[in-house]
């Protein structure tokens, strides 16, 4: 497992290969867990802070933001974004100010992230995609209860079925890395844990845990 942090901004940049991310970093779409546990501690601030500086330093030339908890958001609203040179400045700055103004609640949809980042096409498909999460993908059933249960092991039964959605769906779609992110105590999960590391492994990423 290629367990590596972010480094502290340097005046040569973040590095792509000094984090050990993997894919084209030509497009790239940056998965955001906003779920209700990103609340704890400061799992939200140290998530945004990471993809602040991840925009600003790495070689990204165009981008996408998606946020989940219950339902996705997506900034831009259609397409990907430029992020070098003039305009690039002005987007980047953009999409952290959109970000900056949400709060995390919720569950945890994060089949739903993984398939509005694949759904991105022609020009705009992805090439690179980075996830940043703390919990284990949770959506209730419906008609019950929309308490966290995937996240505080209430029903980790319905959450491991979620789980093996989404690598199905990764694997349904190859050629496109998926960087995880772990934040938080994701290692007292052994089931999230592996999960993670697998859905990075899977598609040809890598797992930093935080």
């Amino acid at each position: 497992v290629n367990r590596v942090t972010s480094p502290a901004p340097i005046e040569s940049g973040v590095r792509q290969e000094l984090l050990g991310l993997k894919g084209k970093m030509t497009n790239v779409v940056i998965l955001l867990d906003r779920s209700g546990s990103m609340n704890v501690g400061d799992r939200w601030n140290d998530a945004l802070s990471v993809v602040e500086t991840w925009l600003r330093y790495l070689p990204v030339q165009r981008c996408a933001l998606i946020t989940f908890s219950d339902q996705c958001a997506q900034y831009p609203p259609y397409g990907l974004w430029p992020v070098t040179g003039a305009e690039g400045a002005n987007n980047r700055s953009q999409l952290i100010k959109q970000v900056l103004e949400l709060k995390p609640e919720g569950n945890t949809d994060t089949l739903s992230a993984l398939a509005t980042a694949y759904a991105y096409n022609g020009n705009d498909r992805a090439d690179t995609i980075i996830l940043f999460t703390d919990g284990a993908p949770y959506v209730p059933p419906p008609g019950s209860s929309r308490s966290a249960g995937g996240e505080t092991g209430g029903n980790m039964r319905h959450s491991k079925d979620q789980m093996d959605a989404v690598l199905a769906l990764a694997s349904s779609n190859p050629g496109i890395p998926i960087n995880v992110v772990a934040i938080g105590n994701y290692y007292d999960q052994k089931e999230l844990t592996e999960f993670l590391i697998k859905l990075s492994q899977k598609t040809g990423g890598v797992f930093i845990g935080r």
